[in-house]
């Protein structure tokens, strides 16, 4: 992913759910700050954390973007 507004939130949510229920899993492909930033917003951060890659995605191996949105503990 390289953009994103909140737009994409509900969605995700959906994705994650319907994943969930079915015992699987559902990751986003992103290093941005700014997408960080409206996962947050959207309280899906610790959902969807940053992965570099596909394979990153594959393997539960999260990136860290620079600047990343650190997660509220």
């Amino acid at each position: 992913m390289t953009f994103s507004d909140t737009s994409i939130l509900e969605p995700l949510a959906a994705a994650w759910d319907d994943c969930r229920a079915r015992q699987g899993w559902v990751r986003v492909v992103h290093s941005s700050t700014m997408i960080d930033f409206v996962l947050l917003a959207g309280g899906l951060l610790d959902r969807f954390p940053a992965h570099a890659s596909a394979q990153d995605a594959w393997n539960g191996r999260t990136a860290t973007a620079p600047g990343s949105v650190p997660f509220p503990a």
